[in-house]
């Protein structure tokens, strides 16, 4: 077989990982062919990001769970109009406090339990010995290619930019991932794009190589037409012949897998567990597709409403504020300003913009924005049966992801997920002038 040199993808890199099944035995089969792997240094850098990433998400999982249950605890205790309304009637708040005593030591023999989950669970983690990231780190110390400096990566920002005008990929959706100029953010946008300079640099500088590029994205950065039929970038095709005498092959980890059967010394029930499991997967994504908004209403209306709420909570009072219109805040009874919000009611009324991406085999991501109406009421007290307040009715929108992981092949569905917020902002507002209120003993 001609001279040959292995390049993958982050992306083809990360969809190895499995907690269970078929991806993360194929790991080692890679062995066999470690001397013909090359990590570019984007790749490695990216690698390297997520892996903390995967390793720190099921410690997160298990201490947000920790986290909930002390707020709950907390939460209790700030329940102001059950300890005024026991001073007043009972004269004293001592079966409160120990209502919410007894109730925090059972939320704290919970914890505990969760505790020491989490702790036997890191012990038998798969990333506790890592085979992958042994291989990769060897690759990084040995092999000597090429890295670009500093002053490389600016050229390339600018060259990926004017690339990006005439609509010429990889990289045409990375510039979505964020707006913002410094330097670590413009590498990650542009990350495809220096991914492929490092493989054209590579090509020059190696030429009667066969190179095989392992990507297993499925956007049109580096594919043309749909599923069965799709193929390369014909553009990069040719900007890559243009610049290499050399043959580039580029598969998807199914493709990679069958290439190499022989030389990986692969047995057919191996492949045979991959492919089912890129159908099942495949085929649970286009039910979640066909469903999705009602799925992210549903899961955050059930699943994370309190953490929306708190989310709201807290930070409800800096939108208002932002928005400038100081007359929101003012008593026009007294015309002092209202400080804080004493009430607050969230309903979650609609998804719109809804979108599901995979980000490799094992997860998903959906998102999108969850429109949400606050009911809003400042109080302010005015004496001893006197008081004022003034109702806010706030539609917002809260941009979040819902990250599917865990995919479980048996049961095709994924075992767990979490939200992550975006940002929020206020869509409409409307309130009402402040009212007197009176109170009876």
């Amino acid at each position: 077989m001609k001279d040959y040199a292995i390049i993958f993808d982050t992306n083809a890199l990360l969809d190895l990982y499995q907690e269970e099944g078929i991806f993360f035995d194929l790991i080692g089969y890679l062995k066999k062919v470690e001397e013909k792997i090359i990590i570019l240094n984007q790749v490695y850098d990216e690698y390297i990001v997520n892996f903390e990433r995967i390793k720190s998400r099921e410690k997160e999982l298990y201490e947000n769970i920790i986290k909930q249950l002390n707020d709950l605890g907390t939460e209790l205790r700030k329940k102001n109009n059950i300890q005024k309304f026991l001073l007043k009637k009972i004269g004293d708040n001592i079966l409160f406090e120990e209502v919410c005593t007894n109730i925090e030591k059972e939320l704290k023999k919970v914890q505990d339990k969760v505790n020491i989950l989490k702790q036997a669970k890191s012990k038998t983690s798969l990333l506790e010995k890592d085979i992958l990231k042994e291989l990769i780190e060897r690759k990084k110390e040995t092999q000597s290619i090429k890295e670009f400096t500093v002053k490389d990566h600016i050229e390339l920002f600018k060259e990926a930019t004017e690339r990006e005008e005439y609509k010429i990929p990889p990289g045409l959706t990375d510039g979505k991932k964020t707006t913002d100029s410094s330097y670590y953010n413009l590498k990650r946008r542009h990350g495809d794009f220096i991914i492929w300079k490092e493989i054209l640099e590579y090509a020059k500088e190696n030429q009667n190589k066969k190179i095989y590029f392992i990507q297993n994205e499925k956007k049109t950065d580096w594919w043309e037409g749909k599923s069965e039929n799709r193929v390369f970038s014909k553009i990069l095709m040719k900007e890559f012949k243009e610049q290499s005498q050399n043959e580039l092959i580029v598969l998807d980890l199914e493709g990679f897998f069958k290439e190499f059967k022989n030389i990986l010394n692969l047995p057919d029930s191996e492949l045979k567990s991959l492919k089912a499991h890129i159908e099942i997967f495949n085929n649970t994504l286009l039910k979640i597709e066909s469903n999705k908004e009602n799925d992210m209403l549903e899961l955050s209306d059930n699943n994370y409403y309190d953490f929306i709420y708190k989310y709201l909570e807290n930070n409800l009072l800096n939108l208002l504020t932002e928005t400038g219109d100081e007359t929101i805040f003012i008593n026009e009874i007294t015309g002092s300003k209202f400080e804080y919000i004493s009430e607050l009611d969230v309903y979650l009324n609609k998804v719109k913009r809804c979108k599901l991406e995979k980000n490799n085999l094992s997860e998903a991501i959906l998102s999108g924005e969850v429109e949400i109406e606050c009911d809003i009421r400042f109080n302010e007290e005015g004496g001893r049966h006197v008081g004022f307040f003034k109702n806010i009715t706030a539609i917002v929108d809260l941009n979040i992801e819902i990250v599917y992981f865990n995919f479980n092949i048996k049961e095709e569905e994924f075992e767990q997920n979490l939200l992550k917020v975006k940002n929020v902002e206020i869509q409409s507002l409307d309130y009402d002038e402040t009212e007197l209120a009176i109170y009876e003993d």
